[in-house]
């Protein structure tokens, strides 16, 4: 009997019928009632109304000509909280689990156990590690190719360094940034927001065919094998349901399993659709028909390490078949806003806040149908002193018949009470107030006194420590699973780095480094929505007190402020090279009228030294070697 393989999911992929009965199991999860008696599919599709506008959508208007008011505190209070949350600039640094830092290699040097990879430590200074990228560069171009020697310390850390800089190009190019926002704000609306990521062949980087994408997507289009289960990375499967042209299904299915597989494939009914908020056309033949194609994740346990299985089907047919995908995580990165008990799935204080709305927005149109009705006084005059009726024609002459006194009267209508008119604001306020929007935030306050705006805006962060933290989470998972893909997909070729406004091409080999267990810290920078401002007063200050330069102040200045800014600072680079040539220039011209000196007998001044002093001279490598040096120029 063949022996199986430890593992910790099924050996062998299923059939298409299987992977839709489990999909279809994940539908009936998020059917089933979880708030209350909405379903996640009915609380996701009214949070997302109610964020984009749509609050009267199942109100019947009788009022003839009035309009309907929207006052959008849902997204209000959401795109306060996303800037609040995801206004750090978040960097990863990556390093080695069993790799000792360059101070601990130093430290165990010094205690006698020497380490690969440090210069020899006969009283001289460590060796100085590469830092910059351009050291970088020129260090990692000497590491030989190949797997034949084991890499030292020195160079893991080198390469640890690498990749936390190109995390940052990573980041540029698939603005990454952009995405992380986008994901916040589908966790406000949808309680989850997730990051999806992908190999595309399509791509082309320095030359390699190939390199990584992500894309955000809907909780609703993630099922879990295990929806009590919170961490992600913990699920026995993952399913994640993409809809995608008819045709282009169709050349799948023809790829892998011939035309009588292509045949097979039958788009969408509305029934189907979900996560979808426009009608499908039931047409068969239609080019915008579209069909659900199923991505199937796993894991598998191979000798003791987690590999990542997937499978593409369609509910009849498969697409593709059992492949390896060269990652040992789930390649999706997961962030709750609020978690829920007892559920992946999480909370959103949005759902919160749709009661509130629908009051608020009640209030006005209330006030606006009132205020239509009384805004305008009802006349009443005696019809039968004033025969020709009344007009309000100017300059027109009423005929009135007797006493003209009391012959009309305008009769103003009694309007809302005080309190209700008051009620609307009074609500909104509240609202804004208990999620954390106050007038700081929403920028409603006067600018004169900063630093008490700065503490009514940290107050206002205080609460959003949590939402902020899962936030960190995620990104430390996105920094894990490029990492992934780095390893497992990039082999051998060239990353480009930049840094302080220089390129630099970097080569790299990932079978040298595969097998080495990586670390992940997520730094934390300075807000941006907040930091500019302080960032530019304190430029301005070191300015005028002459504490820097204008090339080291243009170097600082955030993005944006200066027009051309690298432009000028070559320029200034230019000229500060011009004045130092110019410099050099004179003092050896100077050096050379100079009458020279003659050099100094250090026999006869070591000739004259004590026993004692010889010693501790002897004793300071670093004298000595300068002396070695001093000695070695004079041809002594």
């Amino acid at each position: 009997m063949k022996k199986r393989k430890q593992s910790g999911e099924d050996k062998e992929a299923l059939t298409a019928k299987a992977v839709w009965k489990e999909y279809e199991q994940g539908r009936d999860y998020m059917n089933r009632p979880l708030w209350g008696n909405e379903s996640l599919y009915d609380r996701v599709n009214l949070n997302n109304q109610f964020y984009e506008g749509d609050h009267w959508k199942d109100f019947n208007n009788t009022e003839e000509g009035s309009e309907l008011p929207i006052f959008n505190i849902c997204k209000q209070v959401g795109t306060a909280q996303v800037a609040i949350v995801a206004s750090n600039v978040l960097t990863a640094c990556y390093s080695w689990e069993d790799v000792p830092s360059a101070e601990e290699d130093r430290m165990l040097s010094l205690g006698g156990v020497p380490q690969s990879g440090m210069a020899e430590m006969s009283g001289a200074a460590a060796q100085q590690e590469p830092q910059t990228a351009a050291e970088l560069a020129g260090y990692l171009h000497q590491v030989p190719k190949g797997q034949g020697d084991k890499p030292s310390n020195e160079e893991m850390r080198a390469v640890a360094l690498m990749l936390s800089k190109y995390f940052r190009t990573f980041s540029n190019r698939c603005n990454l940034n952009y995405l992380v926002k986008q994901c916040v704000t589908d966790a406000y609306k949808n309680g989850t927001g997730l990051l999806y990521f992908y190999w595309d062949t399509n791509l082309r980087t320095m030359g390699a065919h190939g390199d990584i994408a992500v894309e955000s997507v809907e909780i609703i289009n993630l099922h879990c094998g295990d929806p009590t289960v919170k961490k992600l990375q913990e699920q026995p499967y993952l399913i994640l349901e993409t809809r995608q042209s008819l045709d282009k299904v169709r050349r799948m299915a023809e790829e892998a399993g011939g035309k009588d597989a292509a045949d097979k494939i039958k788009a969408d009914d509305t029934e189907s659709a979900y996560g979808d908020n426009h009608e499908i056309d039931r047409d068969k033949t239609n080019k915008n028909a579209k069909c659900t194609v199923l991505t199937r994740f796993w894991k598998e346990i191979e000798n003791g390490k987690a590999k990542v299985y997937f499978q593409k089907s369609t509910k009849e047919v498969i697409l593709k078949e059992k492949t390896d995908s060269k990652l040992s995580v789930y390649p999706i990165a997961f962030m709750p806003y609020e978690q829920k008990r007892g559920t992946i799935y999480a909370h959103t204080p949005l759902t919160e806040m749709i009661p509130n709305q629908r009051v608020a927005n009640t209030l006005r149109f209330n006030q606006v149908v009132s205020d239509s009705y009384t805004a305008q006084p009802t006349l009443l005059y005696d019809e039968s002193r004033m025969p020709d009726g009344f007009t309000n024609e100017i300059g027109a002459q009423i005929p009135v018949q007797g006493n003209i006194n009391d012959a009309a009267r305008y009769l103003q209508g009694q309007g809302m009470a005080a309190s209700s008119e008051n009620l609307a604001q009074v609500f909104m306020n509240d609202t804004l107030d208990i999620n954390n929007v106050n007038a700081a935030v929403r920028g409603d306050l006067n600018p004169d006194n900063t630093s008490a705006i700065i503490a009514l805006r940290d107050a206002a962060k205080m609460p959003m420590q949590l939402t902020s933290a899962n936030l960190y989470m995620m990104f430390e998972d996105v920094a894990r699973i490029v990492a992934d893909f780095i390893m497992g997909f990039y082999g051998e070729r060239n990353l480009r780095i930049e840094e302080k406004g220089e390129s630099y091409v970097i080569p790299f080999q990932a079978s040298r480094y595969k097998d080495y267990m990586m670390a992940v810290r997520v730094d934390v920078g300075e807000s941006t929505l907040w930091s500019e401002t302080a960032t530019i007063r304190t430029l301005d200050n070191l300015l005028i007190n002459q504490k820097i330069t204008t090339r080291q102040y243009l170097e600082r200045v955030p993005d944006g402020y200066v027009p051309m800014k690298q432009e000028l600072i070559n320029e200034i680079k230019a000229e500060e090279e011009a004045q130092r040539q110019a410099m050099m220039a004179q003092q050896a011209a100077s050096a050379a009228q100079a009458p020279q000196s003659a050099p100094v007998d250090w026999s006869s001044i070591l000739g004259g030294m004590s026993d004692e002093e010889l010693a501790a001279l002897q004793d300071d490598p670093t004298a000595m070697r300068e002396l070695s040096d001093i000695t070695a120029a004079q041809g002594m």
